[in-house]
């Protein structure tokens, strides 16, 4: 399939996987809103294990997100029988990876969160979350690896319906498990950890049956055995790798943000928690967009149509933060009604409320940087993004370092990180694209082609 670009194309691509990410945010809410009146403790808990958990997927997930590049790019260029090959490489690479992630967070994750957590029971709570969280993590890999291939190939949406089941799911099984209904005992932070794994099981299986049911097994040649392939995998792993980095160092960063907050305090970390869950659930849109854009990049570069790269992007940019400022209003209108929903606890929202402001000048920020940056990882310039990310991620810890450990600062300061970061990411993005870097990109491509 070959796109052009169009906003009715952005639209058929991103609101479908916008649908199904508002859904896996909601999980979010749901964990943390489940905690929030159980206690800080629980609060912090579910934040840092899972942090740690996502962490180790987002790794897999960059292998995954080059496939995606690959798919999209094969797309384009409608060789649709490598389509089959490319998936089935992405899957055993995500396999191997599921083995090797496990085999490293059995042996080291309880030594590093007690190395690095202060309060005790904040500590207890983080390892039994993410040690039950652990059990599903090869269907979280598996999931992410089939959300690459349904956004490659640009049919998003099996997205919305996997992740509203997941959250259904997830719901119910929460009301079981950690309220204690039907019969069941009260599990608290054990029970919510549960609830998501095996709710993440039902995700998969809905994707799976979906390749069925809609014939793509036999429309993108799965049912085909996979022929291996070094030069293929190389591609993958040359590609791939830069973006494990990338999400690693992204994630890492917060990771190490959150770790700082909580050594303000439980009620500094419980607050800056509820914020987490907000600001990522009013950055889906621009999160949702990126992927679309990162599609519809690649695609366009497979047809070598470049000059239509850009002005593609940047019509995604005006979806991204547009819907982005809509999705803010609520938080800046009624920002006390938007904390409510997941804390009954005042003086949660008190700390919170002031840093509402910080978040949607990040926000408004992210909109227009994390589209351009994926539009960039589009064309395969995964190295670039990469680099991009270790400067960004170094100032933001170092703005966190000098902030809280050397001028104790506020929380609300301490939150600006977030701004330097996107800063950082839309400066040299703008610059890759008007400063020469494009234009020798293609070419480059083009006499590779050609030759």
């Amino acid at each position: 399939m070959q796109i052009k670009g169009t906003y009715k194309e952005i639209f058929d691509i991103a609101l479908p996987i916008i649908l199904g990410s508002v859904a896996q945010s909601i999980n979010q809410v749901i964990d943390m809103s489940f905690m929030g009146h159980v206690g800080e403790a629980e609060m912090g808990g579910v934040n840092l294990g899972g942090m740690l958990y996502i962490l180790i997927v987002m790794i897999c997930f960059g292998f995954t997100k080059g496939g995606q590049i690959l798919v999209a790019r094969k797309s384009g260029e409608n060789d649709i029988r490598s389509i089959g090959n490319v998936f089935w490489h992405v899957v055993g690479i995500a396999a191997i990876m599921w083995v090797l992630m496990t085999l490293l967070a059995w042996a080291g994750s309880d030594y590093l969160l007690d190395l690095i957590v202060k309060h005790p029971l904040t500590l207890e709570k983080a390892n039994t979350y993410f040690n039950i969280r652990l059990y599903g993590l090869l269907f979280s890999m598996m999931n992410a690896v089939l959300i690459a291939f349904y956004s490659g190939i640009g049919r998003t949406f099996i997205l919305s319906i996997s992740i509203i089941v997941l959250t259904l799911v997830n719901f119910l099984l929460n009301c079981i498990l950690v309220k204690g209904m039907f019969g069941f005992s009260p599990m608290g932070i054990a029970g919510t950890a549960t609830a998501t794994a095996i709710a993440e099981a039902f995700e998969l299986l809905v994707m799976i049956g979906y390749l069925f049911y809609k014939g793509f097994i036999r429309e993108y040649y799965l049912y085909l055995k996979p022929i291996f392939s070094k030069i293929l995998t190389k591609e993958l792993l040359v590609m791939g790798a830069p973006l494990c980095f990338q999400y690693a160092f992204g994630l890492g960063s917060w990771f190490i943000f959150f770790l700082s907050v909580e050594k303000m305090g439980s009620e500094a970390l419980a607050a800056s928690s509820m914020l987490k869950v907000i600001y990522v659930f009013i950055g889906i849109p621009s999160w949702s967009l990126a992927s679309a854009a990162n599609t519809v990049a690649s695609n366009i570069y497979g047809q070598r149509n470049y000059h239509d790269i850009l002005p593609a992007i940047w019509r995604v940019v005006t979806v991204s933060f547009g819907l982005s400022l809509f999705f803010s209003l609520p938080l800046l209108l009624a920002p006390k009604l938007s904390f409510q929903l997941l804390t009954d606890q005042q003086h949660l929202i008190d700390i919170a409320r002031p840093i509402v402001y910080v978040i949607f000048i990040a926000l408004m920020i992210m909109s227009i940087a994390v589209i351009l940056l994926n539009g960039i990882m589009g064309i395969g310039k995964t190295t670039f993004s990469f680099v991009v990310e270790i400067i960004g991620a170094l100032l933001y810890i170092t703005q966190i370092i000098v902030f809280i450990y050397y001028l104790k600062t506020s929380l609300l300061l301490a939150w600006t990180a977030e701004i330097t970061y996107w800063v950082v990411s839309i400066t040299f993005s703008l610059a890759f694209f008007y400063g020469g870097f494009w234009k020798k990109t293609w070419a480059k491509h083009e006499n590779e082609l050609d030759s």
